[in-house]
């Protein structure tokens, strides 16, 4: 079920991270380096104050409404209107925000980051409500196509007006325009019913201690370019944005599609069978997990120089090199704990002591980033970025065995490190190689990757065939009990 719902989902993910993730390989191109940081701050404290205020909206409709499909039209109904009044307060938090972290161009950054907040806000409760109904391909195809007017509206705007607003304006009109659509879309197929659904006390309560945790969250993740500009300034944040979005996609693609089937799935396993059946679920989600995510670590940090070299231009490639394998070790730490363990606060209706697994994650990273920053850079903040991500990930791994044991398998656990050593260590032999040979860095990279990945391949085969098995088994099923009947 779990490889069936991520490969569902995939594109709905992968597609927007996809687009971003070209974007950002453009506008390096297009954009200085302190443009190009002003952007990725504005992308930033966006995502931040979009997610403090609207996610834990997202999170209570699916976890208040999901098992009652008579109460989802009320359950809407109230979610729209708590999204209106918090994103607002959000758009007003963001302006005093500009005119501390940039107070050369407060206003123009201000307008940026309240368009990405409306915009992104109306898009999550709309994708919300499709995935309430479990309409998988349809957010799948909308967000594809999302994706492509991203891309397309970023590198005109940035050829037409080559600065950090008109960028960041441009994706929020497209944004906006789907989040319209997915609205409406959603709200018109939602199921008839007339049940009064959770109140808005209970909604509220529940999703404050999100609230509280988005900002310990972010503290974990996102203080690293918060005080590298403040220490360093734009032009060093454009430098390690750039690593830092290479780095971070292809972790966050796999974690964000396993988790849009998996939330909703584990609510119900808990809901039906309880601990021990939602602990089975819990723990074939890290064993996929951790086979995907270690891969990904694998190929970054034995790929690092093909990547810069490929994808970067000179000005950022020297940096990227060291950063690349330490923010995807970061990345991976933090969707282990944010898709695997940090549900079962959410299926216990615990997850207010989510605060509890954040809040020394943060406070390490920020005394990381104070200590390391003005010594060593960029690369201090990716240091900083993964001390608090590790510890974020043990505690709350820690914190949530109290509720839900998963009794990881720490041979399968062994199996995937070993994937992930594999592949990467194969596609850096194919990479040094290649090096004589004289052939575009793009060329390079693309053919150490895929004997990378074919070794990888018969790798997994040999050292997880259920990962094949599963799929091929229930294929074969359907396929047999459909040619009787079309006999």
């Amino acid at each position: 079920m779990i490889i069936k719902s991520t490969v569902l989902y995939a594109p709905a993910i992968m597609a927007p991270r996809a687009a971003a993730f070209i974007l950002v390989l453009l506008l390096t191109r297009r954009l200085g380096p302190a443009e190009f940081g002003l952007y990725a701050l504005v992308t930033l404290v966006g995502e931040m104050l979009d997610m403090g205020s609207s996610n834990w909206i997202r999170f209570s409709l699916l976890r208040s409404d999901i098992s009652t499909p008579a109460v989802w039209r009320d359950g809407l109904a109230k979610s729209a209107r708590l999204s209106v009044v918090f994103m607002s307060l959000a758009c007003l938090v963001g302006l005093g925000v500009a005119y501390w972290i940039a107070p050369g161009r407060a206003l123009t950054f201000a307008v940026a980051v309240a368009a990405y907040v409306v915009s992104n806000s109306g898009l999550r409760l709309g994708l919300a409500t499709l995935q309430l109904q479990g309409r998988k391909l349809e957010q799948s195809a909308l967000e594809t196509a999302r994706a492509i007017g991203l891309l397309c509206s970023g590198w005109i705007a940035s050829g037409l007006h080559p600065n950090f607003a008109s960028v960041a304006l441009a994706n929020a009109a497209v944004t906006g325009t789907f989040a319209a659509i997915v609205l409406t879309r959603g709200a018109l197929t939602l199921p008839a019913g007339g049940a009064v659904g959770a109140s808005y006390r209970s909604r509220i309560e529940y999703g404050l201690p999100i609230v509280a945790l988005t900002f310990v969250s972010y503290m974990v993740a996102s203080s690293d370019r918060v005080f590298l500009k403040l220490l360093g300034g734009a032009a060093t944040v454009g430098i390690y944005a750039a690593s830092y979005s290479i780095a971070r996609t292809p972790s966050d693609i796999i974690g964000n599609a396993m988790n849009q089937g998996g939330f909703p799935e584990l609510m119900r396993r808990h809901d039906q069978a309880g601990a021990e059946g939602a602990a089975q679920f819990v723990r074939n989600a890290f064993e996929l997990m951790t086979v995907l995510q270690f891969t990904v670590l694998g190929f970054s940090a034995g790929l690092s120089q093909a990547i810069a070299n490929a994808v970067l231009p000179a000005a950022y490639r020297e940096a990227a090199v060291h950063l690349l394998p330490i923010i995807t070790a970061s990345a991976v730490c933090i969707s282990l704990k944010a898709y695997v363990f940090d549900n079962i606060f959410h299926a216990t209706r615990k997850n207010w002591l989510q605060f509890s697994t954040y809040a020394p994650a943060g406070v390490v990273t920020v005394a990381a980033s104070l200590l390391l920053i003005p010594r060593l850079g960029a690369l201090g903040a990716g240091l900083a970025f993964l001390s608090g991500s590790f510890c974020g990930l043990m505690s709350s791994y820690l914190l949530s065995r109290r509720f839900i044991n998963a009794r990881l398998n720490m041979v399968e656990l062994g199996k995937a490190v070993a994937l992930g050593v594999i592949g990467g260590g194969v596609g850096h032999l194919a990479w040094m190689a290649l090096l004589p040979v004289h052939l575009p860095a793009l060329v390079v990279f693309a053919l150490a990757a895929t004997a990378g990945l074919t070794v990888w391949a018969v790798a997994a085969i040999l050292l997880r065939p259920k990962l094949i098995r599963g799929p091929v088994d229930k294929l074969t099923r359907k396929v047999l009990r459909r040619a009787p009947a079309q006999a």
